[in-house]
């Protein structure tokens, strides 16, 4: 198998040109579903291929080197080439009949220095976005050995932790760094029905469609939760992976609408393993008042369960006598917004993706300076995220979780 039968193959535009770039160094950066994994299996055995005897590698971010997406989608993608192959064995190798070898080595390592070794044919990095710039200061330098197009490729959505590949390929104007960008859309011929749709209603317009579906650069700073937007497919999940049964205890956050076409919005969480919270359902209304939601309210909660809400003395009494656990919210914006940054760094919080408003929100929530120099949070996309800062600083001061049950 020549590499012209590997190009020959029905590939999208975009694969196409990853597999005929002759760049050196080359970043594909594209949204979820887009073809990325597909790309990285074609260009690791096109190489493979064209230079028997080779020795590439494939850094893998995390999980296990020999349980990750990127290996299995390889595998899937040899057995339909009829291309066979030994190994992984005890060493993580896996070698072709014509001599070439494929690496499969992990960055969930302690340091850069762990990174040291021989130098390879090509380079693939999975999950780009995730790679620390120590490592990648390593790698990048080690695509040198003969019997190779000593090409190195990562794939990644958008920055994220990596926001220095920017730097590396895109501003530094090197003729040896450049990148391909492309869409889930280019790739829709291949996904299964519905699939499209789906990733649009997790994604609506904006930020989170342009770097999950359109693979654009979009910037972090200023968010006020930079390490969960940053990383966000960490701390999504679906409804279904929720442990809705393994559940310790119940807790809801209420931002109240008193006037005007501001949303009223109630968010439920749940304590589950390790007291990670589990955000699992909304409810958001924009210009609705307590009789219009009065109904909604009532189906969403959970007898008994504390409800920390932004004050409003007639509103509280009304929803008491209705058996709601009201607590008023400590609305202290500066520590709230600290405890949820301590919560979201600690990995202590899941949001089901079925939120979409909290993820559209949060996902813009900025923080910006005052002429006196006092920085506020922006108004406009403050109202989901209110809703998170009320529950995360009752569940995190537990004396007054504790007195309202």
């Amino acid at each position: 198998m020549s590499s012209a039968d590997v190009v020959r193959e029905r590939l999208t535009r975009p694969q196409a040109k990853i597999l005929r770039s002759e760049v050196p160094f080359l970043w594909v950066i594209a949204g979820y579903a887009s073809g990325k994994t597909r790309g990285l299996a074609q260009f690791i055995t096109q190489d493979m291929l064209v230079y028997p005897g080779c020795f590439g590698c494939l850094y893998l971010n995390t999980g296990s080197q020999l349980d990750s997406a990127a290996w299995e989608e390889i595998k899937k993608y040899w057995v339909e080439k009829g291309i066979s192959w030994s190994g992984p064995n005890i060493n993580s190798v896996v070698t072709l009949g014509n001599g070439s070898r494929l690496k499969l080595q992990t960055l969930a390592v302690r340091n850069e220095q762990l990174l040291a070794g021989p130098e390879w044919s090509f380079i693939a990095v999975d999950e780009a976005h995730l790679m620390k710039k120590e490592y990648w200061d390593v790698l990048k330098s080690r695509a040198r050995r003969k019997y190779g197009s000593r090409k190195v490729r990562v794939y990644g959505l958008s920055v994220g932790p990596g926001e220095y590949l920017v730097d590396e390929f895109i501003h530094n104007d090197d003729p040896d760094y450049g990148t391909i960008a492309f869409t889930t859309y280019d790739n829709a011929a291949n996904l299964p029905p519905g699939q499209i749709e789906k990733y649009e209603k997790m994604y609506p317009p904006g930020p989170l469609r342009d770097r999950y579906m359109l693979g654009k650069i979009v910037p972090v700073e200023g968010v006020a939760y930079r390490h969960l937007v940053a990383n966000l497919d960490k701390f999504l999940v679906d409804a279904s992976d929720v442990p809705t049964d393994k559940i310790q205890a119940w807790l809801y956050g209420q931002d109240l609408n008193m006037g005007g076409p501001d949303p009223w919005v109630l968010l439920e969480g749940g304590i589950g393993p390790g007291g990670v919270l589990y955000i699992t359902r909304e409810l958001y209304r924009p210009a609705a008042n307590y009789g219009d939601l009065k109904t909604e309210l009532r189906d969403m909660y959970r007898d008994g369960w504390p409800i920390a809400s932004d004050h409003g003395a007639h509103v509280h009494a009304l929803m008491a006598q209705d058996g709601f656990n009201m607590v008023k919210a400590q609305k202290d914006v500066d520590l709230g917004i600290e405890t949820v940054r301590r919560r979201i760094e600690l990995d202590g919080i899941r949001i089901s993706k079925d939120c979409t408003n909290l993820i559209r929100e949060i996902s813009n929530y900025k923080i910006k300076s005052l002429p006196s120099g006092k920085e506020v949070p922006e108004h406009q996309y403050s109202h989901s995220p209110d809703s998170i800062r009320y529950m995360v600083m009752m569940l995190d001061k537990p004396s007054i979780f504790n007195s309202e049950l």
